[in-house]
């Protein structure tokens, strides 16, 4: 769930001898206490912290979420993300609970994660963008990488959305909710992968689908900078959202932007709507009233940086831009079809896209081993 320095690189795996030994480690405070050694904090979100702690027996790392205090709302969240998990159960591009413990100290409950290695999605673009201005080759994600990531989150959504009695609605798809492992047997002397394995993470806000009468029918609780249309917020969340939310945080992703509406263009919007506007002079923008009101906008990954700054509300285009493929854009312009009903499943992203990205990705590995090889 954070960048691991070379030495600190070992996880759980569920099928060696020693995993039942941690994880009864994990669950024994008194255990824990004695030998688990906290290494650094991976991330903070509205719910609760999450910490990387390494077994000392084995040098096992190990992701622990807690509560953000002992009050009764945090302690709830985390009861209720602990059921979620249970629920989900195990998927490849799924984070993976280990165990839990509701008798955590100090503050409890704790929830114990596999790491990922390569941090979230964020962290992966950061490490992929030094690497690559490192070696003087173009900074943005590759598309490989891009559809890499489209294929993986469609398997773990329709896992989600598809793979139980129950459907369910993650509610939160975001680049921080997006977890990031190198391959199995990747070198890593070979730098970042441009294949790596994506994960979902936090359950915290996870709805079954449709929601049930004495369920939560408040709308949209997730991030606003990925949430869906307005008139949808208001409802009953349906897997849909999540579509949308996944549009949007690969277009952060591929263009490393917010994929909302620019300042400029939201004050010129409401300035012609009669509405009031933030205060310029203070730091409005971060607040949460704000941050509802400006909108998520579609931006293609295949046009030209001109288009993108006069057609589509981009002021800054990232540097040494290039456009992707439109055969990547016609898959990623599905995910932001305004009609819910009309937008594409991740059932159907699984059926129809999926296979097709298993091919993209075998043709280009073809070209580059053939390009690899000498000329006779």
């Amino acid at each position: 769930m954070s960048n691991q320095s070379k030495d600190e690189q070992t996880i759980v795996n569920t099928n060696k001898p020693n995993a039942d030994l941690i994880i009864e480690d994990l669950e024994n405070y008194e255990h824990f206490h004695q030998l688990f050694v906290r290494k650094s904090t991976l991330g903070v979100g509205g719910d609760g912290v999450v910490y990387s702690y390494e077994h000392s027996p084995s040098k096992v790392l190990i992701a622990v979420k807690v509560p953000n205090d002992g009050s009764q709302k945090y302690r709830k969240r985390l009861i209720s993300e602990i059921e979620s998990f249970r629920n989900i159960g195990r998927h490849d591009h799924i984070v993976t609970m280990l165990t839990y413990s509701e008798n955590h100290r100090p503050i409890g409950p704790a929830i114990f994660l596999d790491v990922c290695d390569l941090g979230d999605l964020a962290s992966y673009h950061k490490q992929w963008y030094s690497q690559e201005r490192a070696n003087g080759r173009p900074e943005h994600p590759s598309e490989i990488t891009v559809w890499k990531l489209l294929k993986d989150m469609s398997l773990g959504l329709n896992f989600i959305h598809n793979g139980h009695e129950t459907r369910y609605v993650h509610n939160d798809v975001k680049p921080g909710n997006i977890l990031v492992s190198r391959p199995q047997n990747w070198n890593e002397a070979d730098g970042i992968p441009p294949e790596p394995i994506f994960k979902i993470t936090d359950f915290a806000r996870l709805t079954p689908f449709p929601t049930p009468p004495q369920g939560d029918t408040s709308g949209w609780m997730g991030t606003p900078e990925f949430a869906p249309p307005l008139r949808e917020q208001a409802a009953s969340m349906r897997p849909s959202a999540d579509i949308w939310s996944l549009g949007a945080t690969i277009q952060g992703f591929a263009l490393h932007i917010l994929p909302i509406q620019s300042k400029q263009a939201f004050l010129v919007s409401r300035k012609a709507k009669g509405k009031n506007i933030p205060d310029l002079l203070g730091d409005p923008w971060k607040l949460p009233h704000w941050r509802r009101r400006r909108p998520t906008v579609y931006r293609p990954l295949d046009a030209s940086e001109e288009e993108l700054k006069t057609q589509y509300d981009l002021p800054k285009v990232p540097r040494e831009y290039e456009p992707y493929s439109s055969q990547l854009n016609a898959q990623y312009s599905a995910l932001w079809r305004k009609d819910e009903h009309a937008r594409i499943t991740s059932e159907e992203l699984v059926k129809q896209v999926v296979p097709m990205i298993d091919g993209i990705i075998a043709t280009a590995k073809s070209r580059v081993e053939d390009s690899s090889k000498p000329s006779s």
